[in-house]
């Protein structure tokens, strides 16, 4: 995913949500989104005070709605299957 150009300060939202993504269950459906308990605990992880773990929270969340729909979108587009189509061992 490409970094958005951030407003000064904000890039440490963007790094948590990177770091973050990595905690993404995944189910048959496709992502699930980032569990809270991960958020609460990477804010502890990097020793956030009570109104920076609420920014993060709120960041993150909105963040991975946003990922989460495109995924939903692109999913659809693709006939509801995750991934991109291979060939099979006939090269078909």
């Amino acid at each position: 995913m490409n970094a958005p150009e951030l407003l000064f300060g904000l890039d440490l939202y963007w790094v948590a949500y990177q770091e973050l993504t990595t905690c993404r269950p995944v189910a048959f459906g496709g992502s699930l989104p980032i569990p809270l308990t991960s958020v609460v605990e990477y804010a502890r992880l990097y020793e956030l005070d009570e109104e920076q773990t609420e920014d993060l929270s709120y960041v993150v969340r909105r963040l991975d709605e946003a990922f989460l729909d495109h995924e939903r979108k692109q999913s659809k587009g693709n006939g509801g299957k995750l991934g991109h189509r291979t060939k099979n061992k006939k090269g078909r």
